[in-house]
């Protein structure tokens, strides 16, 4: 390209001997120089003028062709489009590498940004009422519990249930400046529900005998009363009730279907884990 821009200078020193020489032509009186030296001098300067001309536009081809080369040699290197930490690398010097978007491309990398962490929890539509909102405080407990809990809160929702899983999906976005998490693990989320008035038993204290849910209650003559109850959420080791139930009832677990309504028993569960106290629901 400076051979070019050389060019450029010596066109342009060119023309411009060129035009002064057929300004001075141009003006003199008439009878001193011939027309067609007059003539002449017009079209050597026109020539010079195209010249420079020819020589600009080699220089601004020269330097589309850098601009192409450059380009090109940018392709050595692969930036990404935000900090990050390379988690995969699926390519090798020497291999193939395509330009396209089709089914059979490999990707060169995969990077992870862990900071702020994106945490995914399917939650049940039985809740939708309360946590379908941004903003909801929530507790994120890692795998290894020694690493203690991270608070958050609900970021994003998708708004919508799963017609199939009954659950709707919701974001959590967690500072992870000291890397406690990391991409890909399971996690426990903890969310902080109103108590709407619900006692929570164990799923073992269940009875169905008549079609509905029981439970049998141990009253203080050590005799066996059945109670149907309501139940409001089922979480799998406990059931929160809504109704049947009182805080402070000792209710029996795993009761043996031939015990019947005002039998006495011997109570000696406390130590076999038998028994249990209905306590209020902590949400």
């Amino acid at each position: 390209m400076r051979v070019a821009q050389a060019q450029v200078d010596v066109k342009a020193a060119d023309a411009q001997f060129a035009r002064s020489t057929y300004a001075r032509w141009r003006d003199s009186p008439r009878g001193v120089v011939s027309e067609q030296e007059r003539e002449s001098k017009k079209a050597i300067d026109s020539a010079a003028v195209a010249g420079l001309t020819a020589a600009r536009a080699e220089v601004s081809l020269e330097e589309a062709e850098v601009e192409r080369l450059s380009a090109l040699q940018q392709f050595k290197s692969v930036v990404a489009p935000y900090a990050g930490t390379v988690t995969q690398r699926r390519i090798d010097i020497g291999d193939l590498v395509t330009a396209d978007s089709s089914t059979n491309t490999t990707p060169l990398f995969r990077m992870v940004q862990d900071d702020p962490m994106r945490v995914f929890v399917d939650v049940p539509q039985s809740v939708a009422s309360e946590l379908m909102k941004v903003g909801v405080p929530a507790q994120v407990i890692p795998s290894d519990a020694s690493e203690g809990t991270i608070a958050g809160a609900i970021t994003r929702t998708s708004n919508a249930i799963d017609p199939k899983a009954r659950t709707f999906r919701a974001e959590l976005d967690i500072a992870n400046h000291d890397h406690k998490l990391v991409t890909g693990q399971y996690v426990q989320v903890a969310f902080v529900l109103h108590n709407r008035g619900s006692r929570q038993i164990p799923a073992a204290a269940l009875v169905f005998r008549s079609g509905e849910p029981e439970v049998a209650q141990l009253t203080r003559d050590r005799a066996v009363h059945f109670h149907p109850v309501t139940i409001d959420r089922d979480d799998g080791d406990t059931v929160e009730v809504s109704s049947g139930v009182a805080t402070g009832d000792r209710l029996v677990l795993n009761i043996n279907s031939a015990i019947v309504e005002g039998q006495k028993v011997r109570d000696n569960g406390a130590q076999r884990g038998q028994t249990a106290t209905v306590a209020m629901s902590e949400r």
